[in-house]
């Protein structure tokens, strides 16, 4: 199969990228799951980025298919010997039962806002608020939240997360805002940060790029540009090498923008504005001299013949014109006295 091929042809990280490649969405949401869970710290950022990327239905194929695969629980792994603010917000993205729906109550959305406002002190140190809202608003609702928290504070809802910038807690909540208000935009700090001269993170820089190469990359690449005053394209091309790089400059190669309805390309594509393809016309120029050279020709000579003249009668008419028979030329001796030097008659007989 493919995937023996590359097991003993490929190896590096291109071997992993490709071997990714080769497996559905919900595989690999498994297999990254299964690394993250396994490493020494757990990185709950990225946790929140999976689970709450994903629909409630992915949600659930994915616990199904975690325990399919490694015979254990998602939840179980998670939890592990430790229970942090952290992972009861992972666990409360678990049970999969948010609304999804786009409708907005304003009311509602001043009410939490202000909630989260006077609870504040509470939920940067256990998460509390967050996983009640978490649970019971959409994204939609969510992002109107952030928004409207200002009205409350004096500062935005990031800042007020960012006074306790060393915890875990902190991260979480900070990924869970961002995400909220702004995804392509998370994901291309997240490429940043991968990214950096210091040392390049292949897990993170593969994960972002395989997961998101079909779905919203043109805005992500667009993100990154404009935090980092630098292409995706070029920042990859100088931080990675060899066969890995040009796999992951391919796969941003993928997509393309999407066709405006007011673009000039979109008005091109539109029937009516496509000229029709017609047949070039010869275009018959006068000779700046308009009297003919040579002998005179016949009145249909090349002059008046008609533009497009397939069977060249006008050259052939041309041609029967000319007098062909050579004329009668008289010739005068020039040097008579060398003729009479080499006769052989003598001139005074």
């Amino acid at each position: 199969s493919l995937n023996d091929v590359i097991e003993t042809k490929v190896s590096g990280n291109l071997k992993t990228l490709l071997q990714r490649l080769l497996l559905s969405s919900i595989e690999y949401d498994c297999i990254e799951l299964r690394r993250i869970l396994c490493g020494t710290k757990i990185d709950e950022t990225t946790l929140i980025e999976i689970f709450l990327s994903r629909s409630n239905k992915e949600i659930k194929t994915i616990i199904h298919t975690y325990e399919t695969i490694f015979k254990s629980t998602l939840a179980k792994d998670i939890i592990d010997d430790e229970e942090t603010p952290s992972k009861q917000i992972i666990l409360a993205l678990l049970q999969a039962n948010r609304p999804e729906d786009n409708d907005i109550d304003d009311d509602e959305v001043l009410e939490d806002a202000q909630y989260l406002y006077e609870t504040n002190s509470k939920w940067r140190r256990d998460g509390s608020t967050f996983i009640r809202l978490l649970c019971n608003r959409s994204n939609t609702h969510l992002k109107q939240i952030f928004d409207a928290y200002p009205q409350f504070s004096k500062t935005d809802i990031e800042q007020s997360i960012q006074i306790d910038k060393d915890s875990d807690l902190s991260h979480t909540l900070m990924a869970i805002v961002r995400i909220v208000r702004n995804r392509p935009r998370f994901f291309a700090f997240e490429l940043k940060k991968s990214l950096k001269s210091s040392g390049c993170n292949e897990d993170n820089l593969t994960r972002i790029i395989v997961s998101r190469c079909e779905i919203d990359m043109i805005q992500i690449k667009s993100e990154f540009e404009k935090i980092s005053k630098r292409t995706l394209f070029d920042q990859i091309h100088t931080d990675t090498s060899g066969y890995y790089k040009r796999a992951l400059l391919e796969l941003l190669r993928q997509r393309s923008e999407p066709i405006n309805n007011n673009s000039i390309f979109k008005q091109l594509l539109d029937s009516r504005l496509v000229p029709k393809k017609t047949r070039p016309t010869v275009q018959w120029k006068q000779p700046m001299s308009k009297k003919p050279f040579g002998r005179s020709l016949s009145n249909r000579d090349i002059y008046n013949s008609s533009q497009f003249d397939r069977n060249n009668e006008a050259k052939m008419n041309t041609l029967l014109t000319f007098n062909t028979k050579p004329p009668n030329v008289q010739y005068t001796e020039l040097y008579p006295a060398r003729k009479r030097l080499y006769s052989n008659q003598n001139d005074d007989e």
